[in-house]
Order: C-alpha cells, then structure tokens, then sequence
C-alpha cells in the first residue's frame, strides 16, 4: 500500500466522522424545530439544508472516486498528470468550498430568521405547527439553543470541507 493510498483512507475516514457530526448536529436542530412552538414548520429549513448535505456528500465522495480512477489510468498510460486530471481536480476543490460557503450562509441565515419567527410567533400567540407540542414558554429558550446549534454545525461543515480536500489531494 503506498503512503497516498493510506493517506487517502485516513480522509476518507475523517470525512465520514465530520460528515456523521454535521447529519447529526443537523437532526438534534431540526427536531428542536419542530418542538418549538415559535419555529414549528419552519423546520423544514433544516430538513433541506440535511439533504442537501447529504447528496452534496455523496456526489463528491463519488467525483473523488472516479477523480482517483482517472489518475490510475493517467500513472498507467503516462500522460501528463497534471494536463488530464488538472481542470478535474481544480473543479473537486470549488465545488467542496462552495458548498461549504453556501450551505453555511444557509445555516446561519436560516437559523437568525427563525429565531425572528419564533418571537414574533410567541408575541401573536400562534403555534407554528399543526399541534403545540411543548408550551409557549419553551419557545424563546428552544430558538436560541437552536441558533447556537447552528455554530457546531458549521465547525463540522468546514472540517468535513477540509477532509475532502485533503482526499482529493491524495489522490
């Protein structure tokens, strides 16, 4: 096994764990929505910004794949390595930033403005969802926690972006 393959599979590995934290960070935000009566429906913010994650994740897991097969071939062949696989691998390494940019501005964008709803929807007294799970009272206190959630959300999403990167570059 060569040092790049190995590591290549210590990413890989450490691309998985942030990509775990960030799905379950977003999961614990999303129920807390969905409790809080402020936020309530609203919760599909975090329901979308999970799946884009999560076919974000899986489509570059899968370019970095056929980026590795493409260099395979390159070494085999003995193209220049750069010149066939160097407009690829630039195109990897946008897409993982901004991805990681968007989805963060998403996250925290999303996250203010609900704490907004949830204020303005405990001052009217409007329940947010079809049924009032927890009490008026738990609105405020729910939003802020779920704003504050937003900041572990974002350290995974950039080291999961890190992780990535440093696989592509062990290709």
């Amino acid at each position: 096994m060569t040092k790049g393959m190995v590591q290549m599979m210590g990413s890989s590995c450490q691309s998985r764990l942030w990509f775990m934290w960030a799905v379950a960070l977003s999961v614990v935000r999303a129920i807390l929505a969905v409790l809080d009566p402020g936020i309530g429906i609203f919760a599909l913010f975090d329901v979308i910004a999970l799946f884009i994650t999560v076919v974000f994740y899986i489509v570059i897991r899968s370019s970095i794949k056929d980026l590795g097969r493409d260099a395979a071939k390159v070494r085999v062949m003995g193209w220049d390595r750069y010149g066939v696989r160097g407009a690829r691998y630039m195109s990897v390494k946008a897409t993982v930033w901004l991805f990681v940019i968007m989805l963060s501005l998403v996250v925290v964008i999303s996250s203010a403005v609900l704490v907004l709803v949830a204020v303005l929807a405990v001052d009217q007294g409007r329940c947010m969802f079809p049924i009032q799970l927890l009490p008026f009272e738990t609105a405020i206190p729910l939003a802020v926690v779920h704003l504050l959630l937003a900041a572990p959300v974002l350290v995974c999403l950039v080291l999961l972006g890190r992780a990535l990167l440093a696989e592509v570059d062990g290709v």
